[in-house]
C-alpha cells in the first residue's frame, strides 16, 4: 500500500517555489484566530473580492504546479465533471 503526502506538506513544498511577492500575496492569513466562514446560510448571491496573486505572472513550471494541485481536488470528481471543471475558465 503506497501513501501519498498530506495537502499540506504538498502545498508546503509548492510555496517555497513561489517568488516572494508571490508568497505575500497567496498567503492570506498565517493564523487561524476566528471563524472567517463567509458562504453560509442565508448569504446567497454573495460576492467576494479577488484575493491571492495571478496566475499569469506564473512562470510555466509554477503553472504547471498549480495544475496538479487543482487537480488533487477535481480529479476526486467522475472523469467528465473533472474535465470540464479544469477546462472552465
Amino acid at each position: 500500500m503506497t501513501t501519498s503526502p498530506s495537502l499540506g506538506t504538498f502545498t508546503s513544498k509548492r510555496m517555497r517555489l513561489l517568488k516572494e511577492k508571490q508568497r505575500e500575496a497567496v498567503t492570506l492569513a498565517t493564523d487561524k484566530l476566528h471563524n472567517n466562514n463567509q458562504g453560509e446560510a442565508n448569504k446567497d448571491n454573495l460576492v467576494l473580492n479577488f484575493e491571492g496573486v495571478p496566475v499569469a505572472g506564473f512562470s510555466d513550471k509554477q503553472k504547471q504546479q498549480l495544475l496538479e494541485l487543482i487537480g488533487l481536488f477535481v480529479d476526486n470528481m467522475r472523469q467528465g465533471h473533472a474535465e470540464i471543471r479544469k477546462t472552465s475558465p
